[in-house]
């Protein structure tokens, strides 16, 4: 091997490319152990003079700056990954939820044309006065503000509302903590 000009340096006729001394040193440090005790050359910079303490101290800074940036927005990806997970369930959820209430309408539009339907046909029948009179009090019960199935319905969402607004367990601890840390004066 011969040194060049620009510092690096040329190998024999097996191998006709020129690398730069370090990957020579690196190559003869892999193939034999014993070399590891001496310290690498130092490295060169372009022009062939040795990079200077300040210059390998900003190099080495870079590399862990570079490092810590890919570990930092390898952290964000997978948090974004995890919110998109959680997006597209509540996104499935309300799907659901929402199909279900349009059928829920569906059926009680349904409901009330069937009720329709049979108290027009009682008329048309000449049923007797009491008879469509039961009838328009089913109806009124069942399709009213306050009829029987809206007081149900409203009782159901107030218990569940109820029970949202309830503290979780969790919630007691922290409260009864931050309550039992406090003056009891105030």
């Amino acid at each position: 091997a011969t040194n060049t000009s620009n510092g690096t340096t040329s190998t024999t006729a097996t191998n006709s490319k020129k690398r730069p001394l370090s990957t020579v040193a690196a190559a003869t440090v892999a193939a034999n152990p014993a070399a590891s005790n001496h310290p690498p050359p130092p490295r060169k910079g372009k022009d062939g003079e040795p990079l200077s303490e300040k210059k390998l101290r900003r190099l080495e800074k870079n590399r862990l700056s570079a490092r810590e940036c890919r570990r930092r927005k390898r952290e964000a990806t997978e948090n974004m990954e995890r919110q998109i997970n959680l997006l597209e369930g509540e996104n499935l959820r309300l799907r659901l939820q929402l199909q279900v209430g349009e059928e829920a309408e569906e059926s009680i539009h349904q409901e009330q044309q069937k009720l329709t339907e049979g108290l027009d046909g009682l008329l048309k029948s000449g049923a007797s006065e009491s008879e469509i009179y039961a009838k328009i009090e089913e109806y009124k019960e069942k399709f009213a503000d306050y009829g029987r199935d809206r007081r149900s319905a409203i009782e159901f969402h107030l218990r569940n509302v109820e029970r949202l607004l309830m503290p979780t367990q969790t919630t007691s601890v922290v409260l009864a903590t931050l309550q039992g840390g406090q003056d009891p004066t105030t």
